[in-house]
């Protein structure tokens, strides 16, 4: 579709959908004009024929309690007006932390289904100590949060994943299980800072350094 079809094409949709928040995620990389089109799109919704108010959820990466995109919109007075304006009045920057020992065994849950069958029957969540313990560590936490990020999470999910598979593992009990989690965190912690030589051998060549 050409831009000049996918601006009134959009805005249906998000109507006809009853879409009531639009959620940018790594905004912090977003342009001016990528800014500019989301008020565009807001306010063409608040207005008429449509009138419907959503909310605007920018997701950034920011550290140390720095309020994320202020260098970005001070370039431009107008868009920060702009944005600044629609900001929450009670929680404008709302900080979310990493994951405690019972976020993570929720988020392995939702990994053990959102990989299904590729688990050939491991259950993640059975082992959500040794893994907020292993994640916690000087390598992964090194300012010692006692918390576990989600892109550690997802990245053991897939490992987990990809070894059942080329094991051709078909689940031997919790120890077995365990077996599996701890080769998955090793090859994890090997390859943190590690780079990466993109041979061809696959994952076969990573699984026997763990070995």
């Amino acid at each position: 579709m050409r831009w000049d079809d996918v601006r009134p094409w959009l805005l249906n949709q998000f109507y006809e959908y009853g879409v009531e928040q639009l959620i940018v995620d790594d905004a912090h990389v977003c342009s001016k004009g990528q800014f500019g089109y989301i008020k565009e799109l807001t306010d063409d919704l608040g207005g008429p024929p449509f009138y419907r108010r959503i909310s605007v959820c920018l997701v950034c990466v920011s550290t140390q309690n720095i309020v994320p995109l202020r260098e970005t919109f001070g370039q431009d007075k107008d868009t920060w007006v702009q944005f600044s304006r629609r900001l929450d009045m009670r929680h404008p920057y709302p900080r979310i932390a990493d994951h405690d020992r019972t976020e993570v065994q929720l988020v392995l849950a939702g990994l053990d289904l959102a990989h299904g069958d590729r688990l050939n029957g491991l259950v993640l969540q059975r082992h959500a100590g040794l893994v907020h313990r292993a994640l916690t560590a000087r390598t992964f936490d090194p300012y010692q949060t006692g918390a576990v990020t989600m892109d550690n999470l997802v990245k053991l999910g897939d490992l987990v994943a990809d070894l059942v598979q080329w094991m051709h593992y078909s689940g031997g009990g919790p120890d077995a299980d365990r077996q599996v989690v701890q080769a998955a965190l090793e090859i994890l912690k090997q390859n943190r800072l590690a780079p990466t030589l993109l041979s061809g051998t696959g994952l076969s060549s990573a699984v026997k350094t763990t070995s």
